[in-house]
């Protein structure tokens, strides 16, 4: 795909330590420093230097940033305490499934993965597309990832779609083998489709035909016909956000309230908002609460949980675009900076 890729750490999320817990591992995946192992002040180094700049710091108030050199740094330490925390947590939760181990004051990689491990480091690294740049004919690497990011969505929602052959799970996102198989490329035929398949009661022609393009906010489809040829089918919509912080924006993208603009429906259908981040605190509890209103939020820890439920850990890792991605990993050579 590319012979190039670079790793740009850019801003740091030093007070989130669930994020921060993102980049020390995948400055493990990445082999950052030749070893498969971070120490906790290797860590503390790299947020140190984020931390200031001595540019920016006037002559005259040297001496005054001097003083408080002790003081930030039990500061950053109480961080890394965080994010120690944190990386301990999911060791304890994600057993088998996590591929690393948390021994002291180091965060080792093992040297061989599962078929468990490599999805959980494919989750990460979609958790922070922003730091990859490369190119390859296909497009930037980020858009490439988010589109597998998606592809996995669609087999985690297995788990949660009604067993039967009436059941379908399919991606509605554009640029999809199932959008331009079955949907269609052009939104107004796509939304015909899905309307039929939901078994809505009625469609809303002018909003349905107001644009040729776009996914109307649904990544995800899950429905079950009864083949009565009555209305209301049961479905499930969802949304894709491979975004580091930006996801809990699009969270109602997919809630069923939007899918009036286009449809007369007798109910509303259950949404879910998948995303790789590994949304939780070191206790366990929700990062902010808030982001799990009127959807059901499936981060890294749950996705992991379906798929392991599924048993389609071994179909996602020899997939070809599974594949293509750890080519990718595998060959490029990495220039952190």
């Amino acid at each position: 795909m590319t012979s190039m890729i670079s790793f740009n750490i850019g801003e740091l999320q030093v007070g989130t330590p669930h994020l921060m817990a993102d980049l020390a591992e995948l400055l493990l995946l990445l082999d950052f420093n030749g070893r498969k192992t971070i120490h906790r002040n290797e860590l503390l180094s790299i947020i140190s230097q984020e931390a200031k700049s001595v540019e920016t710091i006037d002559a005259d108030l040297l001496d005054e940033a001097r003083e408080h050199d002790a003081e930030s740094h039990d500061s950053l330490e109480r961080k890394i305490d965080f994010i120690w925390s944190q990386l301990e947590f999911r060791e304890s939760t994600l057993g088998d499934a996590y591929p690393y181990i948390v021994d002291g004051d180091e965060l080792i990689m093992l040297d061989t993965l599962t078929d468990m491990q490599k999805i959980y480091c494919f989750l990460t690294c979609c958790s922070r597309l922003r730091s990859f740049s490369a190119f390859s004919h296909l497009g930037s690497i980020n858009q490439i990832w988010a589109k597998y990011f998606t592809f996995l969505c669609k087999e985690a929602a297995k788990a949660l779609a009604p067993a039967g052959k009436r059941t379908s799970v399919r991606i509605f996102d554009v640029g999809s083998p199932d959008r331009a198989i079955y949907y269609g490329s052009d939104l107004r035929l796509a939304l015909t489709t899905l309307g039929r398949d939901l078994g809505v009661i009625s469609k809303n022609d002018a909003n349905c035909n107001q644009t040729s393009s776009g996914d109307g906010g649904f990544d995800i489809i899950v429905d079950y016909g009864f083949d009565d040829c009555l209305t209301s089918n049961y479905g499930i919509l969802g949304q894709c956000g491979a975004q580091e912080t930006e996801w809990p924006t699009k969270t109602l993208e997919s809630h069923s309230y939007n899918l009036r603009h286009y449809f007369h429906t007798n109910y509303d259908l259950p949404a879910v908002m998948f995303t790789p981040v590994f949304y939780k605190q070191s206790n366990g509890r929700w990062v902010n609460e808030r982001h799990t209103n009127a959807v059901l939020l499936l981060d890294r820890q749950r996705i992991l949980n379906l798929i392991l439920d599924m048993s389609l850990e071994k179909s996602i890792t020899h997939s070809p675009w599974f594949i293509k991605y750890e080519i990718s990993l595998s060959q490029m050579h990495y220039s952190i900076y």
